[in-house]
């Protein structure tokens, strides 16, 4: 167990090359952290240089920067993001405290700063027991009691699974909680700073809770005003109307679209009427969109006295309508599919609608043959 890791805040150390291979080096010593036991890797720079990564080899770090390193070696972690990642770790501690309080326990966690969470195996965790564990959250930060680590052998240790160690580091948040852990933790609770819960969804397991914890609530709060204020200004109200103004803005778009549809409706009404009286067989329309082509054609069954085929063309091929008031549509697109290689549709005995690989001219040619 690296020592450095029981004060977080030690965040700057100089060594020596042990070895390197493949850009990856490992050193005497080390300040940083690499993703173990749920917490995210450190940043920071090595010698001036960004660090780009960090692994683990057994119980060895390698470290990965953006160039070559050469002694002396000097460690400088970025303390923003550790003391982030760190209050995360500690924050989901006193968590488990509380929950095992309630006879429930955690069963999952996600420590990424943009996307906290902790899980429990029970469906509709009630929100009064989520309020009450952000209350007690708050407490402990306010309460700003000292973290105390202690050492033991992993044989002694009651749960046969740390047997396989040769030591434990047991993690106390007073009598709230003790636990096994190899993370970072807070000197004193106070350090973690704030607290919030976003919300909860029901998951395959039971509740995840989301989660904003220290400067992950300062920039989450900053971005959410931001965002009021610029919709504030868009929708000019003030910032408690934005909700009534987003409702009514979207009332008066399902008001409009439905005023679109109509408007659209009685404009294909006219075109119906229009091309009914036309007297033409064959009728290509230009400023027509498939969609558009088989609304018209079902208007146009209640208007035509014969036979009418209508057709568009769109990316190389040809949309088309045969209507028949004589129930022949059928048969005049049996004839049209011999005719054509590559024909596709079907309808009922008063309106068939369908596609075609044809240019204009063959296609129109064809069907003028059905007559």
């Amino acid at each position: 167990m690296n020592a450095h890791y029981d004060n977080f805040e030690e965040v700057s150390l100089t060594t020596q090359i042990v070895s390197e291979k493949n850009g990856y080096y490992s050193f005497e010593d080390t300040v940083f952290y690499g993703e173990k036991g749920g917490q995210p890797s450190d940043h920071g720079s090595i010698n001036g240089l960004p660090l780009v990564d960090l692994k683990w080899e057994g119980d060895i770090l390698y470290h990965k920067v953006s160039g070559q390193l050469s002694n002396p070696i000097h460690m400088q972690v970025d303390l923003n993001t550790r003391w982030l990642n760190t209050a995360i770790q500690s924050s989901f501690h006193l968590l488990d405290g509380f929950y095992e309080s309630k006879g429930l326990k955690i069963i999952a966690v996600n420590a990424n700063p943009d996307n906290t969470w902790y899980e429990l195996a029970v469906k509709d965790l009630s929100q009064d027991l989520i309020d009450e564990s952000q209350n007690f959250l708050r407490q402990m930060i306010r309460l700003d009691f000292p973290v105390e680590f202690t050492y033991m052998k992993g044989s002694d240790y009651p749960d046969e699974f740390y047997h396989q160690f040769d030591e434990v580091r047991i993690v106390h948040f007073k009598e709230v909680n003790t636990q096994p852990c190899g993370t970072c933790h807070v000197n004193h609770t106070g350090q973690i700073g704030s607290y919030s819960n976003l919300y909860s969804e029901n998951t395959a397991k039971g509740t995840r809770v989301h989660i904003a914890v220290n400067s992950s609530c300062n920039s989450l709060l900053e971005q959410l005003y931001l965002q009021q204020k610029s919709l504030s200004q868009l929708l000019s109200v003030s910032g408690t109307d934005i909700l009534n103004a987003v409702k009514k803005l979207r009332q008066s778009d399902k008001e409009s679209k439905k005023e679109i549809q109509q408007l659209k409706k009685s404009l294909l009404l006219q075109k119906a009427d229009r091309l009914s009286k036309l007297g033409q067989k064959i009728i290509h329309l230009q400023d027509i969109d498939p969609k558009e082509l088989r609304e018209l054609s079902q208007l146009m069954t209640k208007k035509i006295v014969g036979n009418q085929i209508l057709f568009t063309e769109e990316s190389n091929s040809i949309h088309f309508a045969i209507i028949s008031a004589e129930n022949r549509s059928r048969d005049l697109f049996g004839i049209l599919k011999e005719q054509l290689d590559q024909v596709t549709g079907g309808g009922a005995p008063h309106l068939v609608s369908g596609r075609a690989i044809a240019n204009v001219e063959t296609f129109q040619r064809i069907a003028e043959g059905l007559f």
